[in-house]
């Protein structure tokens, strides 16, 4: 397989494992969800309250070369702002469900 093949398959699956969890690549586990104590499900709902000020951030003009980053203070994209989105919003898509 070439490397950059092989490179891009291996982010993709990684990439899609907060999303999916390991249950989703076979019959891992077949017990109930564990039940999530009260203080995590307060943790969770104070992190999607993170997401909709960064959302609002967001460059929606299809036709920009910006489009889908985020703005900062000084109103410049960056992979950093980008990035922080991601950190707020990987563990939202993860811990919220069935929340």
């Amino acid at each position: 397989m070439k490397r950059r093949k092989f490179v891009t398959l291996g982010a993709a699956t990684l990439g899609a494992l907060p999303v999916m969890g390991l249950g989703s690549f076979g019959n891992f586990n077949n017990e109930a969800p564990p039940v999530r104590p009260a203080w995590l499900i307060e943790l969770i709902h104070l992190n999607d309250k993170n997401i909709e000020p960064l959302k609002s951030r967001q460059v929606t003009d299809a036709t920009s070369k910006n489009f889908g980053g985020l703005w900062d203070g000084d109103e410049i994209t960056s992979p950093q702002t980008t990035v922080g989105f991601i950190a707020v919003a990987a563990p939202a898509l993860s811990w919220g469900i069935n929340c």
